[in-house]
């Protein structure tokens, strides 16, 4: 295999290891949050809910960077294992844009209780979008179906990025 490719494959393991790391950070965030709400001290919050928005966003470009650096290195790998891992990415990211709502909810109600804006709180308890959540709570859990459909191939690149510096110790 060229060493452009490896070279590639690297870039492509290491971008998409990084992007799993943040979006497992995203997704215990948003479990500590949801859990323990009312135990939470309002600066703990904000925090925790600007570490989920954070993290989910970071997660999403990540995991799109990785999607472009596995189309660059294409002839490095099986074409059946190419194929898979774009799809799993292009599913991964679909999923992840589709519970955007519950992110931006779980940051607004950290920001409203760090300022301490009643009023902000109120209306965003009584927004329609709060009420289709409270009804349909997969949508918060989604997001993690998404994380965990990477996590396979986050493992993969464990042992892609080992096997590039052991492979790269013998060729010198």
């Amino acid at each position: 295999m060229d060493k452009v490719y490896r070279k590639r494959q690297l870039a492509f393991s290491i971008v998409l290891l990084l992007g799993e790391l943040t979006g497992i950070r995203s997704v215990i965030y948003m479990l500590t949050f949801i859990g323990n709400y009312k135990d939470l001290s309002d600066a703990s919050a904000f925090e925790m809910g600007a570490s989920v928005g954070l993290n989910y966003m970071l997660f999403s470009v990540l995991i799109t960077i990785s999607f472009i650096l596995s189309i660059r290195a294409k002839a490095a790998v099986k074409h059946m294992e190419y194929l898979s891992r774009n799809i799993d990415m292009v599913i991964a990211v679909i999923i992840t844009s589709s519970s955007s709502v519950a992110v931006l909810i779980v940051m607004m109600l950290g920001y409203a209780r760090y300022m301490g804006d009643m009023d902000m709180l109120a209306r965003i308890y009584e927004s329609e979008e709060v009420k289709l959540l409270i009804s349909n709570p997969q949508e918060f859990y989604i997001y993690m179906i998404a994380v965990a459909i990477i996590l396979p191939l986050a493992i993969k690149s464990i042992f892609d990025i080992i096997n590039y510096f052991r492979t790269r110790k013998i060729e010198d």
